[in-house]
Order: structure tokens, then sequence, then C-alpha cells
């Protein structure tokens, strides 16, 4: 069974399965589907219009913050053979963790002493 994840509106993640092993629309119950490339990984987004007032908090990075409702979202290894990879929990926190920026400080950054009336270190 291949794995995609389900975000609730409340923002909790759930690991779903299926035992489908190629993406068909018609095999879910879902009224808009969206088709995604995001680090050349490829990626479908269902969701439904029933629950059009309720707003769904969950960051997604390739997609915009104003989806309502649940949003469930499989991966396929393209848009032409549609096979569904799996999609677990932990795989997509490290495709969030790495669409972050982090900068790296060193402590002269900080230090008054090396720094001029401009901030400039």
């Amino acid at each position: 069974m291949k794995k995609f994840l389900s975000f609730q509106t409340d923002g909790t993640i759930i690991e779903e399965h299926t035992k489908n092993v190629i993406f068909k629309e018609i095999d879910y119950k879902y009224e808009f589907c969206y088709k995604c490339i995001y680090k050349n990984e490829y990626y479908i987004v269902l969701t439904n219009i029933n629950n059009i007032n309720i707003k769904n908090i969950s960051i997604i990075p390739f997609l915009e913050n104003n989806i309502n409702g649940v949003i469930y979202i499989l991966k396929v290894n393209d848009f032409q053979d549609y096979r569904i990879k799996s999609l677990t929990e932990n795989s997509y926190s490290k495709i969030f963790n790495s669409s972050k920026e982090y900068f790296d400080y060193s402590s002269d950054d900080f230090n008054p002493d090396t720094c001029d009336k401009l901030k400039n270190c």
C-alpha cells in the first residue's frame, strides 16, 4: 500500500493509505485536482468545495495558503504514468524544512567592537 498525506483544517497531518498503484481522478471523490512540481518531484493535490467555509491552516510550501477544507497530497512518479509513490509525514517534513532559508551568523556579527554605526560588520 502506498501512503499519502491528509492535511486537516486544524493543521493536523494524517498518513493515509491507498491500494491504488496508478492515480486516477475517478478513484477519488474530490472536486479540485491540482498538479504541482516542487523540487523536481510531482504532486497531486486534491481538495473539495464542500468545506468552503473552513479555512485550512496547514502550510504547504508549494501551495497558496488560501485553500479551504481538507487537503490531500499524493506523490507520483510523473504526470504521464501517474504511478503513486509513498509520501510520509517524515518525508514531507524534509521537503518543508529544506524550503526555509537559514542564515549562519558568527559571534562577531553581534560584537559591537567589530561593527560600525551603520551595522556593517
